[in-house]
């Protein structure tokens, strides 16, 4: 983790100052957790021993998810971070993955290596039975992302939330009692 970070920070200006101790210590505990499932890549790209470019990617379901990367800018010509990931996106096809996903963000490198924007929906709490029940078997909360409401029916009823700030959460806490 120590190379990833290194070559995180250095790859950009605000990447060094999005890095405080606490996303530091944040990076390495989920390096940490999700290694132990098994379930964490971290590639580097190397010129003559020396790394250059890294990725940090969530393998799961069959999907590998790019989760964030860097690289040494001494090395930018060489385009060295779009080289590393672009590897990552060869071994994730050669290993059979279904998907390889890019998460959010609309930086360039995206779509020049074939990305498509996905929608990233709100998450609704239901305190009352309103509407019919959807099963699911995971609920997955991903902050920082742009919401997008669908529409549907009974989601202006009582007992119906949505949430994206904190006073939507509290106004949910409250009415929950």
């Amino acid at each position: 983790m120590d190379d990833f970070l290194h070559l995180f920070r250095i790859s950009r200006t605000d990447k060094a100052a999005f890095m405080t101790p606490q996303r530091e210590e944040f990076f390495r505990q989920i390096a940490r957790e999700l290694g132990a499932r098994g379930w964490l890549k971290l590639y580097f790209l190397e010129l003559d021993s020396h790394r250059t470019a890294t990725a940090l990617c969530f393998d799961y379901g069959g999907i590998l998810y790019l989760y964030n990367s860097g690289y040494d800018p001494i090395y930018a010509d060489l385009s060295v971070g779009l080289l590393c990931k672009a590897l990552a996106i060869r071994e994730a096809i050669e290993q059979g993955r279904k998907r390889y996903d890019f998460l959010r963000g609309a930086e360039d490198y995206k779509s020049h290596l074939g990305g498509k924007p996905t929608p990233v929906y709100r998450c609704l709490v239901v305190t009352q039975p309103v509407v019919s029940a959807l099963p699911w078997e995971r609920l997955l909360i991903a902050t920082g992302a742009s919401p997008f409401v669908p529409k549907i029916e009974g989601l202006g009823k009582k007992g119906v939330f949505t949430f994206t700030t904190l006073e939507d959460a509290e106004g949910i806490a409250s009415s929950l009692g």
